[in-house]
């Protein structure tokens, strides 16, 4: 826990000012300085795990109560970071009382998932940004695998042929997904405007002609 929050505090510190909300807005440029500090070769950590580490302060200080804890970790911090700060709260203090494992508590955030309030959560972001944190998501759970497989030994001779096909598929994903980050250009921006504009004059026009069908 200690370890966790004294790097959470340097990187919000140094890089956001020490102002939670300035690290809830995630700027490019600010994302930036973290990537690049996990890129160090000196840097014992992933990005995400960064993160985190900032997450679990904010939590803490916004929290303070957690510090004294007898039983809740980062872990268990770590676990409810994607909740609301007051079910947070209520679930690390169940938490706390209960002496939940990270196990049983990941449980109860799970369900609350299929319940269907994961996705209320989300429903105030546009679009590409609930595809952006879909894939965070899917990401974080890839990179949590792969780190596993390194404990499983020697992998036989048709799992490392898979395996190979997958990271093909990965770098394929990754210029797809470089490409999707991209700066528009003039020309598309200005494709852009006369679309929005086109279809501000013309309220019956179909959204199809914006975007054209992929059949």
């Amino acid at each position: 826990m200690e370890r966790t929050l004294a790097v959470g505090e340097l990187i919000l510190r140094e890089f956001f000012g020490g102002d939670p909300r300035a690290w809830r807005e995630q700027s490019r440029k600010k994302a930036n300085s973290i990537r690049r500090l996990a890129l160090r070769p000196d840097c014992p950590f992933r990005k995400s795990t960064l993160n985190e580490a900032v997450g679990v302060y904010v939590a803490v200080f916004e929290q303070p109560t957690l510090r004294n804890a007898a039983h809740v970790t980062a872990s268990h911090i770590a676990s409810v970071l994607r909740l609301p700060a007051d079910e947070r709260e209520r679930l690390l203090e169940e938490a706390e009382r209960e002496r939940w494992s990270v196990r049983q508590l990941r449980s109860r955030v799970r369900s609350r998932g299929r319940s269907g309030a994961s996705e209320s959560r989300l429903a105030w972001l546009d679009a590409g940004m609930r595809a952006v944190l879909l894939l965070q998501r899917s990401l974080e759970d890839a990179v949590a695998i792969a780190g596993r497989m390194g404990e499983l030994g020697p992998l036989s001779s048709h799992s490392r042929a898979e395996l190979r096909e997958l990271a093909n598929e990965v770098l394929h994903l990754g210029t797809q997904l470089s490409s999707l980050a991209a700066e528009p250009s003039d020309t598309t921006r200005q494709r852009l405007s006369e679309i929005r504009y086109r279809e501000g004059q013309e309220p019956g026009v179909a959204s199809s002609e914006a975007v054209p069908s992929s059949r």
